[in-house]
Formats: C-alpha cells, sequence, structure tokens
C-alpha cells in the first residue's frame, strides 16, 4: 500500500508550503502565537487563496 501523497496533493502542499512562508513567515507566526492574536487582513488572505474551502473538498 503507498501511503505516499498523490501528484494533486504534493502539488497543494507546495502551493499551500510557499503562500504560508511568504504571508506569514516564522518569525510573525511565533509573535501571533505570543500575543494570541490572529489578523483578520491573514484570515481575508488565507480566504482568499480558497485555504478555508481546503476541509469542504474532501
Amino acid at each position: 500500500m503507498d501511503f505516499g501523497l498523490s501528484k494533486e496533493q504534493a502539488l497543494l502542499q507546495n502551493i499551500i508550503r510557499r503562500s504560508v512562508e511568504e504571508q506569514c513567515p516564522r518569525e510573525y507566526a511565533r509573535e501571533l502565537e505570543q500575543t494570541g492574536e490572529f489578523p483578520e487582513e491573514l484570515w481575508r488572505k488565507m480566504a482568499g487563496l480558497g485555504f478555508l474551502d481546503l476541509p469542504r473538498s474532501f
């Protein structure tokens, strides 16, 4: 049994990884974690990229 990602899953993983690195670098993510904040602007960007619809897609 192959537990690896399909081509589509690997592509989606890469797209999400690059987008998160660009929109929310580690330093910024750590700052947000410490303050407990989640900026509306970041939420809107994630929604605009379709990330919030992913759970319904599967």
